[in-house]
């Protein structure tokens, strides 16, 4: 190993609670996302159908484009509507439209912010003790039905619900992470 110095001055904590009120800010604003959410799970029976019929909507109508979130001013999110309107958006900003469609069908999501580094201790523990917005730039959703917890926005429409490309979901706004 190379000797490494990280630097931070900043708390999970309070990167959590902006980020996540920044988020909903944006979902609320998504008067035809949460109506749309409504009518595709009007007529459907189970809560995981409704999840489904959103996961699925979002990966086949809203193409992923753009970089990570944590490489622009936030700023430059989108609202819910902005994003379903225009078709494309990077991982926040579909995470952003799927939690609007899902609060639309009555579920109340969670935003969840993800690492694509892995958890191995020795790679991860120094990243996580020196907080840094870019170590966690993708977005998922969480939905917990009854003891049943889905994660979204990792997938596409072929994945069956409950999987996820992020070897164990946490970050900043998982109950219980505590930065390690």
């Amino acid at each position: 190993m190379f000797p490494t110095v990280f630097v931070s001055g900043g708390r999970w904590d309070d990167y959590a609670d902006d980020l996540d009120e920044a988020l909903r800010d944006l979902a609320s604003a998504g008067d035809k996302s949460r109506a749309l959410g409504r009518d595709l799970t009007r007529q459907l029976r189970t809560p995981e159908e409704k999840i489904v019929a959103i996961r699925d909507y979002v990966a086949k109508n809203i193409r992923a484009a753009g970089p990570p979130f944590t490489d622009l001013p936030r700023k430059n999110l989108s609202p819910a509507d902005v994003t379903l309107k225009d078709g494309y958006g990077n991982g926040a900003d579909r995470a952003i439209v799927t939690f609007a469609m899902l609060r639309g069908a009555g579920f109340k999501p969670e935003f969840v912010a993800a690492s694509p580094f892995s958890r191995l201790e020795a790679v991860y523990k120094p990243l996580v003790d020196s907080p840094a917005a870019g170590l966690f730039d993708d977005m998922l959703i969480r939905v917990r039905v009854d003891k049943q917890t889905y994660y979204l926005n990792d997938t596409d429409q072929y994945a069956a619900l409950g999987s996820v490309t992020h070897e164990k979901p946490s970050g900043p706004g998982t109950p219980g992470w505590d930065g390690g």
